[in-house]
């Protein structure tokens, strides 16, 4: 048998800016959810696309219940639930999904700016619209509140983490198990 492989795995770097203070949340490794803390409430925010230098490109308007924001590692899971893409694990790219978008009559051409991939190096920024709404990374251990007027940013900025996997296996989140056991992680 030969030895295991440390491969590199993305993670999402979430900072919220608020009237005072801005918040570096810890970096999500599968994948962060935006949404009212109430599942039957709409959630209402402005979606935006910044390039390299930080200079917006599109924007939109949102109702919706929410935003999925994926990794590579994550998209095996609630992304592809929702009817999002499989991805290589190998992607440095992030994954977005409004969920259940609400479109206006004549709102339709909104639909595909719902969904795609945030290229490395962009950045998503939401402002939140709501008068609530929260932040939950990798689940709901990790959650941040949000209020009316906070802006929450995306990226692939947060430093990565190393994996090990067995050769010839299929690249394993830190999170699967096989028959032998789980895969190691190794830190940031």
């Amino acid at each position: 048998q030969g030895q295991n492989q440390a491969v590199r795995r993305t993670r999402i770097q979430t900072v919220v800016r608020d009237a005072l203070k801005e918040t570096k949340l810890p970096p999500a490794l599968n994948d962060i959810l935006v949404a009212h803390p109430i599942p039957a409430a709409v959630s209402r925010f402005r979606l935006g696309f910044l390039n390299d230098v930080g200079d917006e490109t599109s924007h939109f308007n949102v109702w919706s219940s929410g935003l999925w924001i994926s990794t590579a590692t994550g998209s095996s899971a609630a992304m592809t639930a929702a009817g999002g893409k499989l991805m290589d694990l190998n992607s440095s790219e992030l994954q977005y999904m409004v969920r259940e978008h609400l479109l206006e009559a004549g709102g339709e051409h909104l639909k595909k700016k719902g969904h795609g991939m945030l290229q490395p190096g962009n950045t998503l920024q939401m402002r939140w619209n709501s008068q609530h709404g929260c932040v939950y990374v990798d689940g709901n251990h990790v959650r941040h509140n949000l209020q009316l007027g906070d802006t929450v940013s995306f990226s692939a900025d947060a430093p990565p983490v190393w994996v090990f996997e067995k050769p010839g296996g299929s690249a394993a989140s830190p999170a699967s198990s096989s028959s032998e056991g789980p895969a190691e992680v190794m830190g940031s």
